[in-house]
């Protein structure tokens, strides 16, 4: 759970059945002319799902429940194995010290380490990685910059000017096969008002080892403790985490997400179990009835709106 300064607040209704679904966004343009990336050095790296500005242009293109590309690049999906290993002494992207001090200045700030992802190839079925620790604050600075789009394509992590700090979505299905869906508090200045996945959040050190491999079980880490800060629910009311999927985010310069999906022991309370900063209520609604429901396609926030379509793949 990341603190976020208050918006004045906004007013949102529960999602119902309007007419017609959201249309899907396009990444944003940059702002400004982007110099070109620096030429990485010859190898065997391939990266996966590297997206067109001038339309998806993914190894695999991922769609909503309702048939519209998302702004996402697949990297891994369900079934993949993740072989991720920590380095302490490779070179980062450095922010501009006013940035970060403007980034620290914000009410609540977090002024803590986060896991980042440097370089990602598929082997065999399974997906390799590099992780390297970084400062939240400094990840957010660089947000900041230039678009990650050099040469007009989403840049490779080995040439990313930003950080990639891994965000972790977490959707929570019960045992009635209901998803829980969280509508986050008015005054959040990110995505206030807007219905969102059960939680999320980031990947942190304490989530795996300092040393060896980090693997799915590690990121599922990052997903009890950030479904405990912000619902109240226990790991020990849920099963295992199983990844849905490893993506970059298009609008964030390519930012990791691991989507995780945990199975409750037992039906959503008619409360919600502890309301937080972020969250002002919870609901559950049936799987089934996600491909009929486009009012909520088109008030959810991209951690729902990802995470819905990926439970909705891995089920045909």
């Amino acid at each position: 759970m990341r603190p976020n300064p208050p918006r004045p607040p906004a007013s949102s209704a529960p999602p119902a059945s309007p007419a017609s679904p959201a249309s899907p966004a396009s990444p944003a343009s940059p702002a400004s002319p982007v110099p070109p990336a620096p030429s990485a050095p010859p190898s065997t790296w391939t990266e996966p799902g590297t997206p067109s500005r001038r339309g998806p242009c993914l190894e695999a293109p991922l769609e909503n429940g309702l048939g519209a590309a998302l702004p996402v690049s697949l990297l891994a999906g369900p079934g993949a194995a993740l072989r991720l290993r920590l380095h302490r002494d490779l070179p980062l992207p450095r922010a501009p010290a006013e940035a970060v001090a403007s980034v620290l200045a914000r009410p609540g700030a977090f002024d803590g380490r986060v896991i980042c992802l440097r370089s990602a190839r598929s082997e065999r079925g399974a997906l390799e990685g590099v992780l390297v620790l970084g400062g939240w604050a400094s990840a957010r600075a660089l947000e900041r910059g230039p678009a990650g789009w050099p040469g007009g394509r989403l840049a490779p992590l080995r040439q990313s000017r930003r950080l990639n700090d891994v965000g972790v979505i977490v959707l929570v299905v019960d045992p009635d096969d209901r998803v829980w869906v969280a509508r986050r508090a008015r005054a959040m200045a990110l995505r206030g008002g807007r219905w969102s996945a059960t939680a999320s959040g980031g990947v942190e050190p304490g989530d795996g080892p300092a040393a060896g491999p980090w693997t799915e079980r590690h990121l599922g880490n990052a997903a009890l403790r950030e479904l405990q800060e912000e619902t109240g629910l226990r790991p020990g009311a849920v099963g295992a985490p199983r990844l849905l999927g490893l993506v970059r985010e298009w609008r964030r310069g390519g930012k990791p997400e691991a989507v995780m999906a945990l199975r409750s022991r037992r039906p959503l309370p008619p409360i919600v179990l502890n309301p937080s900063a972020e969250i002002s209520v919870l609901r559950a609604i049936p799987v089934e009835a996600l491909r009929r429901a486009p009012r909520l396609w088109a008030e959810a926030d991209l951690t729902l709106r990802l995470a819905l379509a990926l439970l909705l793949r891995t089920r045909g």
